[in-house]
């Protein structure tokens, strides 16, 4: 199981939340944490889960906001003792981006989709 909070700094503006849930070290079959179910975060083709809250549209979460990411990842019953030298680490990486999407042309998105999210988070982590 996975638990985890982020917040949304004080005296920020809302932001959209994406988390990335990574597996490294050994491979171990059967281990599948980058396709885990989150409640309340929908994953999206990039690999991030988005946060959506109840529905299936970005959600912003306001200044001094939070938003929980509970969930599991799936591990195989048919895992052995095989496995049992090996390490996997779990690497939980939240990205917040700015609670305004707005298009290539500068105009504000009314109703951002979790694509107009997904492209301003590309934007954010390529620049890091």
């Amino acid at each position: 199981a996975l638990d985890a909070t982020a917040t949304v700094s004080a005296g920020t503006s809302g932001a959209f939340l994406a988390v990335k849930v990574e597996q490294t070290g050994d491979a171990i079959t059967g281990l599948d944490a980058a396709n885990g179910t989150f409640t309340g975060w929908t994953k999206h083709t990039d690999g991030y889960f988005y946060y959506v809250g109840e529905g299936t549209a970005p959600v912003v979460v306001a200044n001094a906001g939070t938003a929980k990411l509970t969930g599991s990842f799936v591990v195989s019953k048919e895992l052995t003792n095989s496995v049992a030298e090996k390490t996997a680490t779990i690497t939980v990486t939240f990205v917040a981006v700015q609670g305004v999407a707005f298009d290539a042309a500068g105009d504000k998105i009314a109703a951002p989709t979790i694509a107009n999210v997904a492209e301003m988070v590309a934007a954010v982590v390529a620049g890091a």
